[in-house]
Formats: structure tokens, C-alpha cells, sequence
């Protein structure tokens, strides 16, 4: 079962190999975005809804309801949305750009009908962004069982590139974020080969 720890797209690559020794590779992304309202839990978890109301001139508002009320805002518009109502903050970008926390699983075929399947999942370099969301500034936490240097940029819901830093600690802790505006932003860390993208929200002060 796939349990995120993190925002992101997941890419989940499967190779099968028959008994010829012949190989096949398939993948899959997987988009996670959280939406919950922080502070909220249990039977008064809220959720983010963005909600444009119906006529010309209208402006997208970002609306906190329960979970119990989400479908009366999304499909059926019942609220009076006009069909674009979605899930998730209106500064938060729907999953429409090209991050990826990369996973795989290999399947070896020893016989036909028969396979065995391992798992890679521990992680070569963790990232804990601290507090998430904030209106502040954000403290990256990194955290790797390798020395490499850590380069890093950061992207806005647009894809732009608004921050960079390169020869970070591969075990440190930086601060980002003071003069971003308010928005949605994902922090791009690679260390040699390892890619881990963080998405970090940034509310207004």
C-alpha cells in the first residue's frame, strides 16, 4: 500500500523479467497534494476547497469546510460554483507540474505465473521543512547517510526559479523563504543522483 510522507509526485517504475531473460519496464506518477486545514483533525477536519463563483467578474476564494460538506462543492456545485470549484487552497497549484519523489519497485519473473518483489524504500536523503505552513521563513532540515554537497532551487506554482543554493551541508539546516510572497513553492534538493522535491506553502503575514 503507498503511504506519502510528503507532497509531490511519486514515480513508481516496475521492470518484470521473464524466464528468457527478456525485461519489460512500466511507470506511474502519482500526485499528492495536502489540503487539510492545519490545526483541524478528527470529526472537525477541515479541508481546503478553491470556489469560483458564477459570473464574469468573478474571483476565485479558498474556503475551509468539512470534510462532510466537500461534495456539495465539488462535482455537483450546489454552493453555486460553476464547475471549477476544486480541491486544494486557489494558491495552491493543482498537479500540473513536473516534480517527482522517485520509488522503485523491481519484480523478477523466476517462472511463469511466479515472482518475487523487493522494495526499495529507504530513503538516502531525508528533508523535514519546518513549520510547513508558515508566514514567516521555512528551516530546511537535511538529512543524509552520505557527505555530497546538496544543491538546491526553489520553483514557484509557475515553475519559476525564484531561490538557488549550491554546496549545502548534505547534514544542515538552512533557512529560506523570508521575502517569498504568499503562494505555493517546491524546493528542489539533489545530492549526486538523489532527487527529493518538498512542496512548501507560504501564507500571507
Amino acid at each position: 500500500m503507498f503511504t506519502p510522507s510528503t507532497f509531490g509526485y511519486y514515480t513508481f517504475n516496475v521492470t518484470v523479467t521473464n524466464k528468457y531473460g527478456c525485461t519489460s519496464t512500466a511507470g506511474i506518477s502519482i500526485c499528492v497534494t495536502d489540503i487539510r486545514v492545519p490545526g483541524t483533525s478528527g470529526a472537525n477536519l477541515k479541508v481546503y476547497v478553491c470556489h469560483t463563483p458564477n459570473g464574469h467578474n468573478a474571483v476565485a476564494q479558498t474556503l475551509q469546510v468539512l470534510i462532510s460538506q466537500v461534495p456539495s462543492h465539488i462535482g455537483n456545485n450546489t454552493c453555486g460554483g460553476n464547475g471549477n470549484d476544486r480541491l486544494g487552497s486557489c494558491d495552491q497549484s493543482p498537479c500540473n507540474i513536473t516534480i517527482t519523489n522517485s520509488s522503485n519497485n523491481v519484480v523478477t519473473a523466476t517462472k511463469e505465473g511466479a515472482s518475487s518483489e523487493v522494495s526499495t524504500s529507504e530513503e538516502d536523503l531525508k528533508v523535514t521543512v519546518m513549520p510547513n505552513p508558515t508566514t514567516t521563513f521555512f528551516t530546511l532540515k537535511l538529512e543524509s547517510k552520505y557527505e555530497t554537497p546538496v544543491n538546491m532551487r526553489v520553483m514557484d506554482a509557475r515553475g519559476r526559479v525564484i531561490d538557488a543554493r549550491s554546496k549545502i551541508g548534505a547534514n544542515s539546516t538552512i533557512q529560506i523563504g523570508h521575502n517569498y510572497s504568499s503562494g505555493t513553492y517546491y524546493a528542489e534538493l539533489i545530492q549526486g543522483n538523489v532527487r527529493k522535491v518538498v512542496q512548501m506553502i507560504k501564507g500571507r503575514g
